[in-house]
């Protein structure tokens, strides 16, 4: 849970590989200055309600310029998806 005032310079988050995270912290709204959030490997229920238009979760993000979401192709390589991308998708882990 993320307080009224709590955090107010943080401009960037990343959230990630954490599969028991069911959604995005409640509160995040309150973070007015975050404009870049990262999401690495999340699970598909997880990315799934944070799209426009279908996911319950996404008001909580829409205040935020750059929500992106990763995931590893090979190695070290991470393909990246914004948010409302068709392609991410089409490539979420089953």
């Amino acid at each position: 849970m993320i307080d009224e005032g709590a955090l107010p310079l943080l401009e960037k988050l990343r959230i990630g590989a954490c599969p028991q995270l069911k959604e995005v912290p409640s509160g995040i709204h309150h973070l007015k200055c975050l404009k870049n959030l990262q999401i690495y490997e999340m699970p598909t229920d997880f990315v799934l309600s944070l799209q426009p238009n279908e996911g319950p979760d996404f008001g909580k993000v829409k205040h935020i310029p750059f929500v992106t979401f990763r995931y590893r192709t090979r190695g070290e390589s991470y393909k990246r998806y914004m948010v409302g991308d068709s392609e991410l998708l089409k490539h979420l882990p089953t």
